[in-house]
């Protein structure tokens, strides 16, 4: 076990130290500003950094820089450019020193700073006691620019009235007159009695989340950041100013009756909110119509104004679904309802008859710029097992898929689009051997040209990975990494990806570096239900799972066996990944030698009762519910559905890793599978983590779990 920690250990530690592109703007001088981060194990850290790069040609070592890259304030929040790149924003936390003022202590509130950046002049507007918070992640987080420069939008917390005990310790008074106001103000305002109160939120990892509001201000000394308005019912989520500035385009999602987690949940009702912000009093419009549109997202103008677009889908019951690009003319007419119009429909099945066809629009991190001219557009999306860039046409809905770069020999690999400006795309690309290289990317008549900006640091153990995609079925892929000198025979690790509407891509990933590097191939597995191969294929699943996607899990490891001639078998996964992990041990038990789970869902019934998602048990489990309450009948065909129900039948070692934090698969699962094995003898381990769903609140925690998994496989007698 030694040899093995000290590789994984080397590895993840060299992996690790790799910077990888995070995100990019283009500005008007021909910079790119580029923003990386890697993880620093010895201190249990994230470091982030920013680049300044030229746009106009690259030198041996892969692009040109300016000085040193520059360490990112941990306490800025937020922040952007202006349109016209001579100021940028920084939203800033503040913390309260312990004697009084401001600098150390308990977080306090924020502060909005504004730099000239030709002067370096900066002056500040205090966010006071306006609202709690600043929105620090998606899909709430937002801060953008009206198209002048003269002013910003972003969103925080609602600022809620302090809860008080009924009986209290009498504390000494303060020095400070004014601390002794604030405290004296924040008592008479104090519900007291409620501290214990229950209230929902938005679930995993957006436990902080309630109800986010919209504040604008205006960037000149002495402004006041004023709230706007949403309708009733409803929080604001990402947003975009008009292009006269006047008004701002919202995502909206409903609050009532409850709130249900969002994140990895990308079709929770919304609707696309119009709110005129030049008025003393703000007006707010719904301009999308849910019967329609039942989860409008991302609304982008185009350069002219004329055209605004946006991503949605129908009404459907599942966490992921291929979307539609719908155009909207502006400005809005003053009376009836906006003219709206398809771009692109949602791909039931791709082209039988075209190899490769195009399966529809699984976008992946949507960029605040996406327009090329006022015609085309461009996206990253889930292209069966590979993600790509597309340009589209949003007037014919011509859809164009964007080649990487000739001269590199990359294999599968994904393109993601950073950002876009006149014909000109910053695109990252990365693959099993690439952690992330960005290049600027011209688009002609003649097609595409590529200039490296930035060349990520390359690990001699990833560069001698090899990477296939292994079609099985018409939806259902392979992805096999083996190491470059690998012929035949050897261990496999059998990987299904979580969700189950996701998709995996052939992209970095230092653990598997490791694992390769103690002798292992993997073989990730998009099973029917996966994004990125049409929308009739992901509709396929719920109400099957555990069956038909446990079929495609062991079709494929058919295949990549067939093809490759391994001798011995494992498997891995997460969430729902762990969720055939475990089926495939129950219902398979003589094909694998030894499993491993990360926060799996082991008992359908259980997790409807405890989880921030009940309808995703609701909707995959094939069930109806009144409320999420279920009857008895459908309580025992979860069951049946479940892990659990085959855990007399499992042989091989199992280990489970768990997040005490979770709140998409609380542990209390894992905790009734662990028993339910031990009570029968079976080698089990069980290791908890003060995490949360994907076990990545620390890095080095991370880190740890993949040792132990690779501890736990190598351990194995035939190993």
């Amino acid at each position: 076990m030694e040899a093995v920690d000290e590789v994984t250990g080397r590895i993840l530690r060299e992996c690790s130290r790799v910077p990888v592109v995070k995100g990019a703007r283009i500005l008007d001088d021909g910079i790119a500003r580029v923003s990386t981060g890697w993880n620093d194990l010895d201190l249990d850290r994230r470091r982030s950094f920013i680049h300044y790069a030229s746009l106009q040609s690259s030198n041996a070592t892969g692009g040109v820089g300016f000085g040193f890259p520059v360490p990112v304030n941990p306490d800025v929040q937020l922040a952007a450019e202006s349109p016209q790149g001579d100021k940028i924003v920084r939203i800033c936390k503040v913390k309260k020193k312990e004697g009084g003022g401001s600098g150390g202590g308990s977080e306090e509130g924020s502060t909005i700073i504004f730099t000239d950046r030709g002067s370096g002049a900066n002056f500040s507007v205090a966010t006071g006691k306006l609202h709690g918070d600043v929105c620090k992640k998606p899909p709430f987080k937002c801060v953008r620019w009206d198209r002048a420069g003269t002013r910003i939008a972003y969103t925080a917390e609602k600022k809620v009235k302090p809860k008080k005990p009924f009986f209290t310790t009498p504390t000494a008074k303060t020095s400070s007159s004014e601390e002794a106001g604030e405290e004296e103000e924040e008592e008479e305002n104090a519900v007291r009695g409620l501290q214990h109160e229950y209230e929902d939120d938005w679930g995993e990892q957006l436990e902080e989340s309630r109800d986010p509001c919209l504040f604008i201000v205006d960037a000149v000394p002495g402004s006041t950041p004023k709230e706007v308005k949403m309708p009733k019912g409803y929080c604001a989520g990402e947003f975009e100013f008009s292009p006269d500035g006047k008004s701002l385009v919202v995502v909206a999602y409903a609050t009532e009756p409850r709130r249900l987690g969002l994140i990895y949940y990308t079709t929770r009702p919304s609707v696309l909110v119009h709110v005129r912000v030049d008025e003393e009093d703000s007006e707010s419009t719904i301009i999308t119509d849910p019967a329609q549109d039942w989860s409008p997202v991302h609304p982008r103008f185009s350069p002219d104004g004329k055209t605004l677009v946006f991503l949605t889908s129908p009404k459907i019951n599942l966490h992921g679904s291929c979307r539609a690009l719908k155009t909207c003319e502006w400005p809005l007419p003053e009376e009836g309802k906006p003219s709206t119009r398809t771009s692109v429909d949602i791909v039931r099945v791709p082209d039988e008859g075209e190899q490769d066809a195009f399966p529809g629009l699984f976008p992946s991190g949507v960029p605040a710029r996406v327009w090329l001219d006022n015609d085309r557009i461009a996206l990253a999306t889930s292209w069966r097992s590979e993600l790509s860039t597309v340009i589209i046409n949003v007037h014919t809905g011509q859809v164009e898929r964007l080649a990487p770069p000739p001269d590199l020999d990359l294999g599968p690999c994904c393109m993601r689009v950073l950002d876009v400006q006149d014909s000109l795309l910053l695109v990252t690309l990365s693959s099993p051997t690439i952690a992330s290289d960005l290049y600027a990317v011209r688009l002609s008549e003649s097609g595409p040209s590529y200039t490296e900006i930035f060349k990520s640091q390359r690990i001699a153990e990833a560069s001698a990975i090899s990477c296939e995609i292994l079609k099985v079925a018409p939806s259902v892929e392979a992805i096999v990494y083996r190491a470059a000198n690998h012929t035949t025979g050897g261990r496999v690790i059998l990987n299904p990806h979580g969700g189950p509407h996701s998709c995996y891509h052939p992209g970095w990933n230092p653990p598997f570096c490791a694992l390769l590097q103690l002798g292992f191939s993997i073989a990730q597995v998009n099973y029917r239900g996966s994004t990125g191969f049409g929308q009739a294929s992901l509709e396929s699943l719920p109400g099957h799972i555990g069956d038909h996607d446990v079929q495609d899990c062991i079709a494929a490891l058919d295949h990549v066996v067939d093809v490759y001639k391994f001798n011995s078998t494992f498997v891995m996964g997460g969430s729902h990944g762990g969720f055939l992990t475990l089926h495939v041990i129950g219902q398979h038990p003589e094909r694998f030698k030894a499993a491993a789970a990360r926060n799996p869902v082991a008992n359908l019934a259980g997790e409807l009762c405890s989880t921030d998602i009940p309808d995703w048990v609701i909707s995959e489990g094939g069930v109806e519910g009144d409320n999420f309450v279920v009857t008895a009948e459908n309580m025992a065909k979860l069951y049946a559905r479940s892990p659990i129900c085959h855990v007399l039948k499992v042989s091989c070692p199992v280990l489970l890793l768990i997040g005490t934090l979770d709140r998409r698969v609380p542990c209390a699962q894992s905790y009734e599978y662990y028993h339910a094995l031990r009570g029968r003898g079976i080698s089990t381990k069980l290791l908890q983590y003060k995490a949360r769903h994907a076990l990545a609140d620390s890095a080095r925690e991370n880190c740890n779990g993949w040792l132990n998994i690779a501890r736990w496989f190598c351990q194995c007698p035939d190993f």
